[in-house]
């Protein structure tokens, strides 16, 4: 579901960046890239290299896993920017 907000919000015209430690473009293969080059043509351009560098670009972090206690580090690091915690989202 993540993707496809990314890609509805670029829709609709607003700028993301992204930051994810966990996903690496260059390592992508098979249809795994396939599948986020043709879904999210731009996310090469999104991805920000590092948290903070992705954070002094938005003023909106959305959050959408789980980082437990980091969570309130995050908050009390960056105290004018505003956080949405999907995670905690019920659908």
């Amino acid at each position: 579901p993540t993707i496809a907000i990314i890609r509805g919000l670029l829709n609709r015209g607003m700028i993301i960046r992204i930051y994810d430690p966990n996903v690496r473009l260059e390592q992508l293969t098979g249809q795994n890239k396939e599948y986020v080059m043709d879904f999210l043509p731009v996310l090469k351009e999104a991805m920000a290299p590092s948290f903070d560098a992705m954070v002094s670009q938005v003023d909106l972090v959305v959050v959408t896993h789980n980082i437990g206690k980091r969570m309130e580090h995050l908050r009390q690091s960056y105290p004018a920017k505003t956080f949405l915690e999907m995670f905690r989202l019920k659908c």
